[in-house]
């Protein structure tokens, strides 16, 4: 359960390490489109055709965009010690990690109605809460045990019964009869107020065993239908995505063809260029949550398949090194 647990840690470090990665890769781009728009823009207004108004709304764009590179930058080295600190590396002053593709998908995994309740019959805490229960159905059966009858067995070898005076005589001069047997058959007749308090206390305690298990069931039940949920609505977003990148291609496009005919400004089509790059960059990082999402489900569902699992995956990468 560590070991599954921490490899999970480690793969989520490892996605938002990547994310990170991404966001300073977009905010550099954008951040040399927006310095060419604030050129341009200042040249047209020095030849009159924009106005100062238009002027620094430029400006101000190029500023906020160089904030969000600083702020990026912060992220990338964060989230860099994070995953160090993950995977167990120490690291120099002044150095990061810097991963150079993102996580491999998984193999493809059973995640029917099937899967899920076998999955949640099969977790740890799910099965501690259950021996529990059964623990408090013994203790119930031992304290209702108090009002049955009891039935006992003695046996004893009485060899100083033939003779008092010297034990060596007693035990050379034992019989039969120095044999003792005994049956006895034990009823209370009452009163039975400490075994009814017992008995109170035992059933109060497995219905509390009872309900312990069945929070427990809805909690792992609760947390595994998150998962998959987030496992099936990051692929939908990741397709809208999809969609939304081919849509803005298609204007980059057009706006390139009105550019060359002298339709447009080349403002105009940078900043169909800076839809493109956040259109792609949301994209990218939905993708990556889709397939960290399958992977937190494989852990979550098959935690003992899980590490054989994510060594098939690697050693089916060639055992490339994802770290620079």
């Amino acid at each position: 359960g560590q070991t599954t647990g921490a490899l999970a840690g480690a793969i989520f470090a490892y996605n938002n390490l990547l994310k990170a990665q991404l966001t300073l890769t977009q905010q550099r781009r954008n951040l040399a489109l927006l310095r060419k728009i604030a050129a341009r823009t200042e040249q047209r207004y020095r030849n009159g055709w924009s106005d100062l108004i238009e002027v620094n709304r430029r400006q101000m764009a190029f500023a906020k965009n160089e904030r969000a590179v600083f702020q990026a930058c912060q992220a990338v080295a964060g989230r860099s010690a994070m995953l160090a600190e993950a995977i167990g590396m120490s690291l120099p002053p002044g150095h990061i990690l810097k991963l150079a593709e993102p996580l491999p998908s998984p193999g493809g995994i059973d995640i029917s109605r099937q899967a899920v309740d076998a999955a949640i019959r099969n977790n740890p805490s799910v099965q501690a809460a259950k021996e529990r229960v059964t623990i408090s159905r013994k203790k119930l059966a031992q304290a209702r045990a108090a009002f049955y009858p009891k039935l006992s067995l003695v046996g004893r070898y009485d060899w100083l019964g033939q003779s008092r005076d010297s034990l060596a005589s007693a035990y050379y001069t034992t019989s039969p009869n120095s044999y003792r047997v005994e049956l006895v058959l034990q009823q209370s007749l009452g009163p039975f107020t400490s075994e009814d308090a017992a008995v109170a206390s035992a059933q109060a305690d497995i219905e509390r065993a009872r309900d312990a298990y069945r929070q427990t069931v809805l909690a792992v039940e609760t947390q595994y239908r998150t998962i998959l949920s987030a496992r099936l609505e990051s692929r939908l977003a990741t397709q809208s995505a999809e969609r939304s990148v081919k849509q803005a291609r298609g204007i980059l496009r057009l706006s390139r063809q009105l550019a060359a005919h002298g339709q447009i400004n080349l403002n105009a089509l940078d900043s169909a260029r800076l839809t493109v790059n956040k259109a792609a960059a949301q994209a990218a990082e939905l993708k990556l949550d889709s397939v960290l999402y399958a992977w937190l489900s494989d852990e979550a569902l098959h935690p003992r398949k899980f590490i054989s699992m994510l060594m098939n995956v690697t050693q089916g990468q060639g055992g490339r090194s994802k770290l620079k």
